[in-house]
């Protein structure tokens, strides 16, 4: 495989990635907060903050990236290819379940806080 072709193919995965994530995530987490009526301005901030997170975490998993050395593409398979980019894509997989975590705190400290004045 050549390093162009190596270096496409990882954004390109990586991007799949953080495109998944937001797309499963976003509308629930919006909806969620605009079911109390003190939170529902910061529910669209909430939602595009926690995407540009996960993009922003996705673009520095490309940016780190470096192929394999020349050596490596004679003597490694398809199979071992695709364990190698799995081995590469940890890191996107990691930032994305950190962040995720990050904002379940986040909204869970809000609604603790400002569960009084939850709308009935």
């Amino acid at each position: 495989m050549h390093p162009i072709l190596t270096i496409m193919v990882f954004a390109a995965a990586t991007g799949l990635i953080a495109l998944a994530l937001v797309w499963v995530v976003r509308k629930p987490m919006a909806d969620l907060l605009r079911s109390n009526a003190w939170m529902t301005p910061g529910a669209t901030f909430y939602a595009r903050t926690f995407a540009v997170a996960v993009a922003l975490g996705a673009l520095a998993a490309v940016a780190g990236f470096s192929p394999p050395c020349p050596e490596q593409y004679a003597a490694m398979g398809r199979i071992e290819w695709v364990w190698w980019l799995a081995q590469r894509l940890e890191p996107v997989f990691m930032t994305g379940a950190l962040f995720l975590l990050g904002y379940v705190l986040l909204l869970t400290i809000l609604f603790s806080v400002l569960g009084r004045y939850r709308d009935q």
